[in-house]
């Protein structure tokens, strides 16, 4: 351990089955989220470490990114779909296919702002912007990301919908 870096043990979390892939705290560090092989991915409040929310995905959950504003975790698993739950206590159905990138997602990451996103897989990582935040579900909804190519040349870019 460095010098001056002294580690305590706070909480042991275990409510996954299997192997954990991703961890990520949200802006505020307010929630943690946690991914596994199974595709479970679970919120956590961290001042009491109670668990909030579960999810599964058909997928192993490699990658999880927060919205800087914390309205959405966006997913990213081994089979190459990214996917967006939303937050709000009121949705009926609050996670989102987004779409799928050629090989497993192994980052995902934005900018402070929330305008670009990161999206590593295999050897490549795609670059989209992005304008805003969409807040409905299904094909129709304001966020889906285009990825267009091959795996010789990827471009992608995020299609808004008004």
């Amino acid at each position: 351990m460095p010098p001056g870096l002294e580690l305590k043990h706070l909480k042991t979390l275990t409510s996954h089955y299997t192997s954990i892939n991703a961890l990520a705290f949200s802006p505020s560090a307010e929630l943690l989220a946690s991914g596994d092989d199974n595709g479970y991915l679970l919120v956590y409040a961290t001042a009491t470490w109670e668990l909030l929310r579960r999810y599964q995905k058909p997928h192993q959950i490699q990658a999880i990114l927060w919205h800087p504003h914390e309205i959405a975790i966006s997913i990213g698993c081994s089979n190459g779909d990214i996917s967006q739950i939303l937050l709000s206590e009121h949705a009926e159905n609050n996670q989102q296919w987004v779409n799928s990138v050629p090989g497993c997602v192994h980052v995902l990451d934005t900018t402070r702002d929330g305008t670009q996103l990161a999206v590593a897989y295999g050897n490549k990582a795609a670059l989209v912007s992005q304008k805003k935040i969409g807040m409905g579900f299904g094909k129709d909804s304001p966020l889906a990301i285009a990825v267009k190519g091959s795996a010789d040349h990827l471009s992608a870019e995020y299609a808004l919908h008004s």
